[in-house]
């Protein structure tokens, strides 16, 4: 009894030893996406004339800030979401007094390095729809967001670059 008492203990020491060495997978310690990046307009097809997506842990979730600023128009968008797809809502601050319209956001992690936010947006029974992909270079220095599907034509090949703030 005393050996099978001995070696229970051993064991369960080493899976401790191992799962705490471990971590969860999507740890913020490690996450390609956290941080504030700032739009660079050379590298970025005609359109915003600045920008910038922060995004950082809140709990378990992640808080996603959006600024885009384009000639006359442009404002901040935040939502907090788990990235699993979910629909979560928007708070908009419009620049130049504008008029925010209700927007939901469903953000999903694709992989360490992907995420998509589905927008969904509107008033009165009319509804935008647009898809956005982000996707996080191997080096963790660059943010690419191109549009999947959705929004206006003039934006449909739009691809925005953005560098990681130090």
């Amino acid at each position: 009894m005393r050996k099978t008492g001995k070696l229970i203990v051993s064991v369960t020491a080493v899976c401790i030893s191992v799962f705490a060495q471990q971590g969860p997978s999507n740890s913020p310690a490690a996450d390609l996406f956290l941080g504030k990046w700032t739009l660079n307009v050379g590298k970025s097809s005609p359109g915003p004339t600045y920008g910038t997506i922060t995004i950082e842990p809140q709990k378990k979730q992640y808080k996603i800030t959006l600024e885009l600023a384009y000639e006359v128009t442009g404002g901040v968008s935040w939502t907090v979401t788990d990235m699993k797809g979910w629909a979560s809502g928007v708070t908009h601050k419009p620049y130049n007094r504008g008029i925010a319209l209700p927007e939901e956001w469903a953000v999903k992690r694709e992989a360490d390095d992907k995420f998509t936010i589905r927008s969904v947006s509107g008033i009165n029974g009319i509804e935008s729809r647009t898809e956005w992909r982000y996707t996080a270079s191997a080096d963790g220095k660059t943010l690419t967001r191109r549009v999947i599907s959705g929004g206006p034509a003039s934006r449909r090949d739009q691809v925005l670059v953005f560098e990681k703030g130090q």
